[in-house]
């Protein structure tokens, strides 16, 4: 599954354990899948190593609706948080793909290789080489430090 992908649908699936009003539960996955959709806008794809990490370097990945923060980091490793669950995982580029496997506290996300692409400071994330799902996540900068 692409970055956030697999941590979505863990939550869709919880939520739906959950709520027991079919149309909050409908509105909910109707607000989701148009989250997720693309746009009638063209992505740029990044197909090489050094373009992602020009546009993740000293950058946090947010996925608010799911309170995801990632940094991918140069030395080919994840990190972040996830629902205040720890994100940990390595990383490598592959054939022009992000190729990552991921743990989320205890589960594993698993292995998988990924398309990118960047629109209006947004970076997606396609799983099974871009024609599975994706995630698209804002880039901000890492907080300073004081």
């Amino acid at each position: 599954m692409c970055l956030g992908c697999d941590l979505a649908q863990y939550l869709v699936h919880k939520f739906n354990k959950i709520s027991r009003d079919i149309k909050m539960r409908n509105l909910f996955l109707t607000f989701l899948f148009s989250f997720f959709a693309a746009s009638a806008q063209a992505d740029e794809l990044i197909s090489e190593r050094s373009a992602l990490l020009d546009v993740v370097s000293n950058k946090v990945l947010h996925l608010r609706l799911f309170g995801i923060k990632l940094k991918i980091i140069e030395d080919g490793t994840i990190e972040g948080k996830a629902m205040g669950w720890d994100v940990v995982g390595d990383w490598k580029w592959q054939g022009g793909f992000f190729c990552r496997s991921m743990l989320w506290g205890e589960r594993d996300i698993g292995y998988n290789c990924q398309e990118v692409s960047i629109k209006n400071k947004k970076i997606k994330f396609t799983s099974d080489r871009g024609s599975g799902a994706s995630a698209q996540f804002s880039i901000k900068p890492i907080p300073a430090v004081d």
